[in-house]
């Protein structure tokens, strides 16, 4: 009988090392894993605007924010002090963030509205980051998932 207590002991050691180690992978994965979801599946809301009235205003008023869409094209892989220069100087060409905000709200589509008031809010958020000792990364993540939302919903109203 003294050799069973041992090995029970020994057995019962490398279960419980085993269930630590488990543990702690589990664990480390749940803190280091992304969780940014990805924009290619988020549920578009259905259009709301009249037919045509999207493509009406992106074709007049709406261009510049277009144009914010291609100048932030490259995030979150450009994401560097230098390119938020770049980006600044595309904002202040396109008439900066007063003007950007305002013909965001001003989109006749309730959920390409929202979509576009995101975007610049989150290019402001970046821009603001540049400005600051913040790491780029989460911000240059969130404006390229609002601007990946936000082309999407133009797609599906044939806006580009």
């Amino acid at each position: 009988m003294d050799g069973v207590r041992p090995l029970r002991f020994r057995w019962g050691v490398i279960a419980l090392a085993a269930g630590v180690v488990a543990l702690g992978a589990g664990v480390a994965w749940f803190l280091l894993r992304d969780t940014t979801p990805d924009p290619a599946h988020v549920a578009l809301p259905p259009a709301a605007a009249p037919d045509g009235a999207v493509r009406t205003y992106f074709a007049g008023d709406g261009k510049p924010l277009l144009d914010l869409l291609t100048v932030t094209a490259d995030l979150p892989d450009k994401n560097t002090r230098a390119a938020c220069a770049d980006i600044a100087a595309g904002l202040d060409r396109l008439g900066g963030p007063r003007v950007l905000g305002s013909k965001a709200g001003e989109v006749p589509d309730p959920g390409i509205r929202d979509a576009a008031v995101n975007h610049v809010a989150a290019v402001g958020d970046y821009l603001a980051a540049c400005g600051s000792d913040r790491p780029l990364m989460e911000p240059a993540k969130s404006a390229h998932f609002s601007a990946v939302v936000l082309q999407r919903l133009l797609d599906r109203d044939h806006v580009r």
